[in-house]
């Protein structure tokens, strides 16, 4: 376990069998690509749209990726505009969605209350979040760390691999934002 986790303790024993992984960032060009396919084939975004990034846009690297590619994607968002990124199907959160029967068990103003939750100070206190005392409200999901976060690893595979190989099963599982991505590189 030391190879794949630095940090470890060479004494401890831990008799691991499996590992689940929910929404993982597993691989940055199959993730990235897999959004945009996703648009496109759900008529998120046009046929123009998805050709631009498509042709302009190397996800090969998060440094790779050039000012143009940058400018196609935010016109990508843009014109997915407010559909839940996760189940486009259901209502656009709206204080009349707490009435409105939903397709799926999944509300969309969840994002909304998570936000709310994470800032309650006794919340960030009991999950020894916050400790520094940063600035600005806490997200599920911080813009800002994802683009500051320099040696992040552009694919998590090879350690992946490594626990598999070592007859350790993974589960892995995402919802279907960026389906089509996990099922490219699993198959």
């Amino acid at each position: 376990m030391h190879a794949i986790s630095p940090w470890a303790v060479s004494t401890a024993v831990v008799n691991l069998r499996g590992i689940a992984m929910g929404n993982p960032n597993i691989d940055f060009e199959t993730t990235y690509t897999g959004i945009f396919d996703f648009f496109w084939s759900h008529a998120l975004i046009s046929d123009e749209i998805h050709e631009r990034i498509v042709s302009n846009s190397n996800f090969s690297s998060q440094g790779s990726v050039s000012d143009t590619c940058n400018d196609y994607v935010s016109e990508a968002f843009e014109a997915k505009a407010n559909v839940f990124f996760f189940d486009i199907y259901i209502p656009l959160c709206s204080p009349l969605a707490s009435n409105s029967p939903l397709l799926s068990s999944f509300h969309p103003c969840s994002g909304y209350y998570i936000i709310l939750y994470l800032n309650i100070p006794e919340v960030q206190k009991y999950l020894h979040a916050n400790v520094t005392g940063l600035p600005g409200p806490w997200d599920s999901c911080s813009s800002y760390i994802i683009s500051h976060w320099n040696d992040m690893p552009l694919t998590v595979l090879p350690p992946i691999q490594k626990l598999m190989n070592s007859g350790i099963s993974a589960w892995i599982y995402r919802l279907v934002g960026t389906l089509l991505g996990t099922i490219i590189w699993c198959s």
